[in-house]
């Protein structure tokens, strides 16, 4: 299969890298310096026997660098829009990113909404109800919440993209595997 292209999209400051950093290498740096343009890394889980590779992509949130933010749309399969769920501005600058995605992106995507940073309870200003409600908006296939500082439900973003029933859309065969070039051509019937 070829890996497949996600893109985080969010505010900087709501935990993209921190929320990648734990799923790629279970680790939690409290502090890190904003992302400048995009960084990438990989994550891979086994499936039916069968390798997946998320090929991400962590997008600058910064203001002054989202022009070269869709430069890294091109391919993606998956997009996880990013929210700190103590940071009301964090949550309304999403619908600028969407409307960012649907500008620039000619296929379709599977979306997801992640609210991070629950361990901060008592500084919560964005609740449930109204994140589900953006998410339906963008058509998100699911949403959840995490700490990447805890590691609360970080795996289980990609262990849920995995299961889900709509995800096979957007996996495409690697053409260039070896099994993909074995596969016996098909037979076309020719009239006459």
């Amino acid at each position: 299969m070829k890996p497949i292209r996600t893109i985080l999209l969010g505010n900087s400051g709501v935990g993209k890298t921190c929320i990648i950093r734990r799923a790629a290498h279970g680790i939690f740096e409290d502090v890190l310096s904003p992302t400048i343009g995009a960084a990438h890394a990989t994550i891979s889980r086994i499936v039916n026997n069968k390798e997946l590779v998320f090929n991400i992509w962590d997008t600058a949130g910064q203001e002054k660098y989202r022009s070269i933010v869709p430069i890294y749309f091109t391919g993606a399969s998956i997009v996880l829009f990013v929210f700190d769920v103590t940071n009301k501005d964090s949550f309304k600058e999403l619908s600028m990113f969407y409307e960012m995605l649907m500008e620039n992106l000619k296929t379709p995507v599977f979306t997801v909404l992640i609210g991070n940073k629950i361990d901060l309870i008592s500084e919560r200003v964005i609740f449930h109800d109204e994140a589900i409600s953006f998410a339906n908006h963008v058509k998100a296939k699911f949403f959840i919440e995490t700490s990447a500082k805890t590691g609360e439900n970080v795996q289980e973003i990609f262990d849920k993209i995995i299961i889900d029933p709509y995800m096979s859309e957007f996996i495409e065969p690697d053409i260039t595997s070896p099994m993909a070039q074995i596969a016996p051509a098909k037979s076309e019937s020719k009239c006459c």
